[in-house]
């Protein structure tokens, strides 16, 4: 996957509150450990990592704004993408 791929998707991310400001900015980290694909994000590259964001839902007209943070780092041979999103009331 290219860079150009990863900035596209982000400012994708990023559209739902930045619709008519500048595209932001965010600077993928190099994992530099193994990554294991398990849904469990305890590598150090997950801590280390800066989280992309804040998200801002425009349609929350009150009550609690539950949060939804967004990691991305990199390997030689992956890109990875952790979420981890806060939600009382999980309905499909």
């Amino acid at each position: 996957m290219s860079i150009g791929f990863i900035c596209i998707l982000i400012c994708f991310l990023e559209s739902v509150s930045f619709a008519c400001a500048d595209p932001p900015e965010y600077f993928a980290m190099k994992a530099g450990c193994k990554m294991v694909m398990d849904g469990i994000l305890d590598e150090v590259a997950w801590q280390k990592s800066h989280s992309v964001g804040p998200f801002v839902f425009k349609w929350y007209k009150s009550g609690e704004q539950e949060q939804t943070e967004a990691k991305i780092v990199w390997d030689e041979e992956r890109i990875y993408f952790g979420f981890k999103c806060d939600d009382k009331y999980i309905s499909a």
